[in-house]
């Protein structure tokens, strides 16, 4: 026979419920402090990679003029670039040979818009939207597809003065597009 103190060991010996919902809410409190640092890892490298990319199309442009004794950007008209008004960077490669040897870091599948972020030349005539009462004619590059705010917001901090309303890096509000202004405030020589 079983004494009641032997029977009595064997029903404490499990989980209480209290003991499971602690180690349930631990456990989901963990999930949600890795999908948080994720999910901010992941925009983080996306804006990384995106400001890269445009360091490096900022100093292909600036070496191609300079290379060319260019005091300038690139055409005025990016039609006569390529033969399509706002080309992207594939587009332009293929057109000029010699800018292939400026743009090497940005690859054909990113230039094209194949994978991830694409980008376009725009230099005809437009302006980019300053903070003062006078916009400034220059080259554009359009991020494209459209990023999400909070990514742009990266982009501009880490790039220009943290405003997407003004400056080298602006962003449409009403179609998520990047903008980031090459010659906005810079002359080739410096």
């Amino acid at each position: 026979m079983h004494s009641a103190r032997q029977h009595s060991q064997q029903r404490f010996t499990g989980f209480t419920l209290v003991e499971l919902a602690v180690v349930i809410v631990v456990i989901a409190v963990l999930a949600a402090i890795t999908m948080v640092s994720y999910t901010t890892i992941t925009r983080n490298a996306r804006g990384l990679a995106v400001v890269s990319d445009l360091q490096n199309i900022d100093k292909a442009f600036r070496l191609y003029a300079a290379h060319n004794h260019q005091d300038t950007w690139l055409l005025d008209n990016d039609s006569a670039l390529t033969g399509s008004a706002n080309p992207t960077l594939l587009q332009i490669t293929a057109a000029n040979s010699e800018m292939k040897g400026y743009l090497p870091t940005i690859d054909a599948a990113k230039s094209s818009g194949i994978a991830g972020e694409y980008y376009m030349y725009d230099n005809d005539g437009d302006t980019y939207g300053g903070c003062s009462t006078s916009d400034s004619k220059g080259v554009n590059i359009y991020v494209k597809p459209s990023l999400p705010k909070d990514i742009a917001q990266y982009i501009d901090d880490t790039l220009d003065d943290g405003n997407l309303s003004c400056g080298a890096v602006t962003y449409g509000a009403s179609d998520s597009v990047l903008r980031y202004n090459l010659s906005a405030g810079q002359t080739i020589n410096q």
